[in-house]
């Protein structure tokens, strides 16, 4: 049964949608971090039904002819980018801050919402349980149930007996306001191309349990969400019976699916601030207090989205700290900044007097060593300090008070300027104790005005030309030495895939860490493989092994094994895919090489921690030829020239130590060996980036 008359149901907007001030607030603090991953930033999302529509409907767009499967909520995001999602983000909180949501719309996300979230979660952990290959679609179709009733609470407030009335039953019969809920779900999920039955899970979402036993495993694991989280008491009211019809689950097993989902939509509700257990009043208060909070951020977005180009655009020092200077004094009434560089060489801060200062500010010398002065210490814990902070700064050093005299004031607060991965210096503000509690509510727009100076800086140094660091070492490795090596290598790698078998065999065949041990017995294999080559004479090497191979799936891959190691340098991995990529003919094993090599080599390029970006594009001509591209970029310093001319040739390394250069050398002949081409684009300004080009043949 479905509608006849569904024009106003196919104009469904989603922006109307509220989302909570809390969601709101982090994300926008989120997405002004350097270096914020689209995993971190899903953890938010994916707990608010509005934002997850509107990321879907922009992820796959209704012009696009294809569907594309959905992966994952974190691919979809990657799908819409930064940029997009900033603006979505922002823009959702200007229309809450300055149109009232419709007061319906707004009860149905207090009263629902911890509802919405405990059936995705238990659709989540059933697919979990049941074998379900993708976790985040069931998740999503859970959330997704009550879409239409929300919607149609933020487009039709008052209009809702109207629209009740202009939808009719193929009988030509007035349908129910349930019948017009899920017709408007169904309408909306429809409308995005993606190759999925979310859209069927909601249609059939009120079917017997009988009807659906044949049904695609989705629509069962939504049903069955849906009778957990429809039941009044959820672990005394659990549908057994369908469990065990639908999967032969037992009741156990979902008491236990239903403990686990209980506990994750808790911890979300509490963090989120959407319990609905608070009083009529007590919303009204809260609410008002946190509208407040939003309105403040998206002033401070606002006035932050204004003076961003008054730094982009300057490319000498002197007149960024001028910009700053000028910046503080507008918007905080600081008309007296002193600017403090840092300088490697002599290890310590730099006084820096700008037009109109004493010059007294340029004899500024402060060892840069912990204690010495709160500046210094600020810069150390890269966190805003000021001396009227006794439990931090327990007494004010001379220093310290020389700077708050140059200000005028009795204080200092230190705000320290960093660049991508490394110090530049510090801004000393005057500060008498009574402006803290004025100061206070503007702490956190400080904080990314400073940031942003601290990147224009930093842009601007790495323009500076830099001394030659480059060491150049040609690689001299006798081959039987090299066998030797391998030998020794060799051993320990026999005695890891041992104890790896050992592992799988203590373990159950249904354990998750089967999928891990699974990967590192893969990795042991394709080291020894490696290994064997460099040692054996060309005509027993490994020849090329050609395979359907699915780009994306391969980079999902190389995430998992790579995503610790880098984290505990400070890296992270983020990935821009393009998702219309079909399987072509490749080397798995060589393409994986190439990619593990590229990314260590990025990750090794910023010793003090950063991002790396792993990208891919379809459609794309090089050399006259239709390719894949596949592009790995760091955002470190760059490559000297002198280096790039020679980059590919064995020996040259710009790193010092127990480098031997062999990295981009193996990868460049890996690349040739599955008939692809590697080029090299560098700058001081935007790192590094490597961009692999595969013939696009499925033959």
């Amino acid at each position: 049964m479905g509608p006849n008359n569904n024009k106003k149901l196919r104009r469904l907007a989603l922006s109307p949608l509220p989302s909570a001030p809390d969601v709101l607030l982090r994300l926008l603090g989120a997405l002004t971090k350097e270096g914020i991953t689209f995993d971190e930033i899903a953890q938010t999302v994916r707990h608010d039904v509005g934002l997850c529509a509107k990321v879907l409907d922009i992820a796959y767009p209704g012009f696009a002819s294809t569907p594309r499967r959905l992966l994952s909520l974190e691919q979809a995001l990657a799908d819409v980018g930064l940029d997009a999602l900033k603006t979505l983000v922002f823009s959702t909180a200007v229309n809450q801050v300055f149109h009232q949501p419709a007061e319906t719309a707004e009860k149905l996300l207090y009263q629902d919402s911890p509802r919405w979230i405990f059936r995705a979660y238990v659709a989540r952990t059933l697919a979990e349980q049941v074998g379900h290959v993708n976790k985040d679609e069931a998740y999503l179709a859970g959330l997704f149930f009550d879409l239409g009733k929300f919607a149609l609470a933020a487009n039709y407030p008052s209009a809702d007996e109207t629209l009740l009335a202009d939808q009719v039953n193929a009988a030509s019969e007035p349908i129910s306001r349930e019948d017009m809920e899920r017709n408007a779900g169904v309408a909306l999920t429809s409308r995005w191309p993606v190759a999925s039955f979310i859209a069927d899970a909601i249609r059939y979402r009120d079917e017997p349990t009988d009807r659906i036993a044949g049904a695609p495993t989705l629509i069962k694991v939504a049903h069955l969400a849906n009778l957990v989280a429809g039941g009044a008491d959820y672990t005394t009211s659990l549908p057994f019976s369908a469990a065990e019809k639908l999967f032969g689950v037992q009741p156990s097993e979902l008491e236990t699916i239903v403990d686990v989902a209980q506990r994750n939509a808790t911890s979300a509700v509490r963090s989120l601030s959407l319990v609905k257990e608070r009083t009529s009043a007590d919303v009204g208060a809260v609410e008002k207090v946190k509208r407040v909070r939003l309105a403040r951020e998206v002033r401070e977005i606002g006035l932050l989205s204004r003076m961003r180009p008054n730094f982009s655009g300057l490319k000498d020092e002197i007149d960024i700290y001028a910009a700053i200077r000028k910046t503080l004094h507008v918007l905080f009434d600081f008309a007296f900044p002193i600017f403090l560089r840092y300088d490697s060489k002599s290890n310590s801060l730099i006084g820096i007097a700008l037009p109109g200062q004493t010059d007294v500010v340029n004899q500024l010398s402060i060892p840069f060593v912990s204690g010495t002065s709160i500046a210094v210490d600020a810069l150390l814990r890269n966190e805003l300090l000021h001396t009227f902070d006794t439990d931090r700064a327990p007494q004010q050093l001379v220093v310290d008070e020389q700077l708050a005299r140059l200000t005028g004031q009795e204080g200092i607060l230190c705000l320290p300027l960093s660049g991508k991965n490394n110090m530049l210096g510090v801004i000393a503000l005057g500060l008498g104790e009574d402006q803290l509690s004025r100061l206070e509510p503007q702490i956190k727009l400080l904080a990314t005005l400073v940031t942003q100076a601290g990147l224009a800086l930093d842009s601007a140094r790495r323009r500076l030309p830099a001394p030659p660091s480059a060491v150049y070492e040609p690689l001299s490795v006798s081959l039987g030495e090299l066998k030797r090596i391998v030998h020794e290598v060799n051993n320990p790698l026999t005695i890891m895939k041992n104890y790896t078998k050992i592992l799988r065999l203590k373990l159950s065949e249904q354990d998750p860490a089967q999928r891990d041990l699974g990967v590192i017995d893969d990795e042991i294999d394709r080291v020894s493989v490696i290994l064997k080559t460099l040692v054996e004479p060309e005509s027993t090497k490994t020849q090329f092994k050609p395979e359907l191979v699915d780009i994306n799936a391969l980079i999902f891959d190389l995430t998992r094994l790579t995503d610790q190691a880098l984290l505990t340098h400070q890296v992270r991995l983020r990935t821009e895919l393009s998702h219309a990529i079909a399987p072509i003919v490749a080397d798995r094993d060589r393409l994986k090489q190439i990619l593990m090599n590229l990314v260590k080599n990025a990750a090794e390029a910023m010793p003090q921690g950063g991002r790396i970006a792993i990208g891919t594009r379809d459609d794309v001509t090089y050399q006259g030829k239709p390719c894949i591209e596949i592009s790995v970029q760091d955002f470190g310093p760059g490559i000297p020239e002198t280096v790039k001319a020679r980059l590919f040739q064995p020996g040259i390394t710009t790193k010092h130590g127990d480098h031997a250069g062999l990295g981009l050398s193996i990868v460049h002949t890996l690349v040739r060996e599955i008939r692809g081409e590697i080029e090299c684009i560098s700058s001081p300004d935007n790192g590094t980036t490597f961009r692999i080009f595969l013939p696009k043949t499925r033959q």
